[in-house]
């Protein structure tokens, strides 16, 4: 079963509904937007996000995974101060810090589950079959 199709049974619809959006992974049934993706690719796409958006995590996470050189001069309110003033502009800085970030993306991923990072409408993951369904809009 292809994404199309499986998207369609997931929502009892017909094929014919379900619309290709703006990627292979993405599709449109009515105004409602979905990213249906492998578990493999949720991963992945879950890590990409998290890495683009450690501005916007808590400071007290971002604490809890730093480099060693830092742990002594960078404290989780001085991390969120610096983020809320830069915004996207302090990813790159966040990410000097963090000492591993696989261990982070895995920490975010467990903390919280790929659906908060990649079902932007509503943080759920759905199964089907093989397939994880994220509604994005």
């Amino acid at each position: 079963m292809n994404r199309k199709q499986a998207l369609a049974q997931y929502l009892e619809v017909e094929v014919s509904d379900v619309k290709k959006s703006y990627s292979d992974n993405t599709f449109e049934v009515g105004n409602q937007e979905y990213l249906i993706v492998n578990d493999a690719e949720a991963t992945k796409a879950a890590r990409e996000y998290i890495l683009d958006s450690l501005w916007a995590f808590r400071g007290s996470f971002i604490a809890d995974h730093l480099k060693p050189e830092f742990e002594a001069y960078t404290g989780a309110k001085d991390i969120e101060d610096y983020c809320g003033l830069k915004c996207e502009a302090a990813n790159d800085w966040v990410k000097g810090l963090i000492k591993n970030k696989a261990e982070f993306v895995n920490d975010a991923i467990s903390a919280d589950g790929r659906g908060h990072f990649l079902a932007q409408y509503d943080g759920i993951e759905n199964r089907f079959g093989t397939w994880f369904i994220y509604r994005i809009n």
